[in-house]
């Protein structure tokens, strides 16, 4: 009897069998869906929304089918935020909540509550209708300030902030939530290497923080700890980063776009033939937008990218909207409904059907 040949039949055979039972488990793994509906390569006004004076940001909270708007005047130091009703096809305003200071952001968070970020203070609303509930207010210690906050796939956030006076208040803070009162406490607190100016969360086990010194650490979320650091490396003017899925990072970098490829680590830089004045990711798809200002033309371009050839094309660029606005668009969100809502300085809120 040939054991060797035997053996060797044994293994080949025991190798098909992994081999197949690999394929099932892979194709069984939920896997982003990626939706040709997603693609925008058009747009149709909709519907104009005029709340005279210039609009910052734009939220929804989806569960009370709310618009939240906060607009402002700098020459008079006025900051408000307006709520809206979406009745059928119209806005119908219900209240305003006046604030002290200049807003960073506003964001829905998971359990449809409204986050309010200030410089040194967030706080958070419960909103229905034509009441408001104070859920939490939190401020951090003087001469601290808020950078950014995002809310992770636990729920829980994380937070920035810096000091202007002492770089040991560089900080990265994590709240965690208790689910008896919806309020956030601190649970851990880690000093900064630098001054940071933008967090994402990659997935449930990366998170990435931008400092003021170019460089993108990558960290684990279990641990904390250090997992790849990149120096991103090409002006002094740093303006945004988003994530795309879980394939990569967009940089807007003065006139440029980097493309950082979370599975190489590469990057790649392309010069911007616009003027861009800011980058979004509205949809679970591989392509965002970006707002352009040029004299009196306000408009936008959506990309498609491609993270494993690091590469846009002009073929990659789907659709450029000229015209949008009178003055630059501050701000973008994407509906529940599937709609783009655009923010600006014209004083103007515009909703765009998906064609």
């Amino acid at each position: 009897m040939d054991l060797t040949k035997e053996k060797k039949d044994y293994l080949s055979q025991h190798s098909i069998i992994l081999k197949i039972l690999n394929e099932i488990i892979e194709e069984n793994i939920p896997k982003p869906k990626i939706s040709n509906e997603n693609i925008l390569k058009e747009l149709k006004l909709k519907y104009t929304i005029e709340p005279n004076e210039k609009v910052k940001h734009i939220c929804e909270l989806k569960k009370e089918d709310l618009l939240i708007v906060n607009i402002y005047n700098e020459n008079i130091n006025k900051n408000e935020i307006l709520i809206y009703k979406k009745i059928k096809e119209n806005f119908e305003k219900k209240f305003i909540i006046n604030e002290d200071r200049k807003i960073l952001n506003l964001k829905e968070l998971k359990d449809g509550y409204l986050l309010i970020i200030k410089d040194n203070q967030f706080k958070i609303h419960e909103i229905k209708m034509s009441v408001k509930k104070d859920i939490q207010k939190r401020e951090l210690d003087k001469n601290e300030y808020f950078k950014e906050i995002i809310e992770l796939f636990n729920g829980n956030l994380i937070s920035i902030s810096y000091s202007d006076i002492d770089k040991d208040k560089n900080k990265i803070i994590f709240w965690k939530k208790d689910l008896m009162n919806g309020n956030y406490e601190i649970y851990k607190t880690i000093k900064a290497k630098d001054k940071p100016i933008s967090i994402l969360e990659i997935n449930t086990n990366y998170y990435a923080v931008f400092y003021e010194d170019n460089n993108l650490y990558v960290y684990e979320s279990k641990n904390d700890q250090l997992y790849r650091k990149v120096n991103i490396k090409v002006g002094t003017h740093f303006k945004k980063m988003i994530k795309i899925i879980e394939d990569g990072i967009v940089f807007l970098y003065e006139k440029y776009l980097i493309l950082f490829s979370l599975s190489s680590f590469e990057t790649k830089t392309f010069k911007a033939e616009n003027n861009i004045t800011d980058i979004y990711n509205i949809s679970y798809s591989n392509h965002f937008l970006a707002t352009y200002s040029e004299q009196n033309n306000n408009g936008l371009i959506s990309y498609m990218i491609n993270f494993k050839t690091l590469g846009i094309s002009k073929n990659n660029v789907l659709m450029i909207k000229k015209d949008l606005h009178s003055m630059i668009i501050t701000c973008i969100i994407q509906s529940k409904n599937g709609e783009i809502i655009t923010g600006s300085d014209d004083k103007k809120i515009k909703i765009w059907n998906k064609i």
